[in-house]
């Protein structure tokens, strides 16, 4: 009488069961996290679309002080329609003072937004005795504060000056380090635009 092979069922340890628990254990979690992470993708890609498409009217929304100053630009090409001129002359009542004094135009047809100089005063002999660099226009004005001049509208010319050290020899010299332009944006007539009270003294 043949007689049937004998089943051997080998049964696992402790530290086998703690295994197969922890892999099956760490399985399903990778499966819940990608699950996670596309549910969370789609919803991303929803509202990525919705901010985009309502962009315009964000924009149109804002005050126009801060709008026009984040549609800016850099636009180094638009140099050729700014004249810079940079000279020291003598300070009027100042025993031996001098004063920098910076002009700038805008020739073109854009706004300027920022317009920074870098200012080199060179003796007789052409040697650097200081530098300094100065904004000719910002984005926003705030009072009392010389570096915040504002933006440098079309046609109009800025004038700035600044006491330098007592030396009848400087010359002055300059570079442009950084030149941003905006268009001041159309509003649509029902855009909202915020109310100003102004409070009478």
């Amino acid at each position: 009488m043949n007689q049937a092979p004998a089943v051997i069922v080998k049964k696992g340890g402790f530290l086998a069961a703690i295994a197969s628990g922890f892999f099956g254990l760490l399985t399903v979690s990778v499966i819940c996290v990608t699950c996670i992470v596309g549910y969370g993708m789609v919803l991303a890609d929803r509202h990525l679309v919705r901010v985009v498409t309502s962009l315009p009217e964000l924009w149109d929304s804002l005050p126009p002080v801060i709008s026009d100053a984040l549609r800016d630009r850099r636009a180094l090409d638009y140099r050729g329609q700014v004249d810079v001129v940079v000279r020291c002359v003598e300070a009027a009542g100042r025993s031996g003072e001098r004063r920098t004094v910076i002009e700038v135009a805008n020739r073109g047809n854009e706004v300027i937004s920022l317009l920074s100089l870098r200012v080199t005063l060179c003796d007789a002999d052409d040697i650097p005795r200081d530098e300094f660099v100065t904004y000719v226009a910002t984005p926003f004005a705030v009072p009392d504060e010389r570096e915040f001049r504002g933006p440098l509208l079309p046609g109009e010319t800025r004038r700035i000056a600044r006491l330098v050290a007592p030396d009848r020899a400087l010359a002055a010299s300059f570079e442009i380090t950084d030149l941003r332009v905006s268009k001041a944006a159309e509003r649509s007539p029902d855009a909202k635009s915020p109310s100003a009270t102004v409070a009478g003294g």
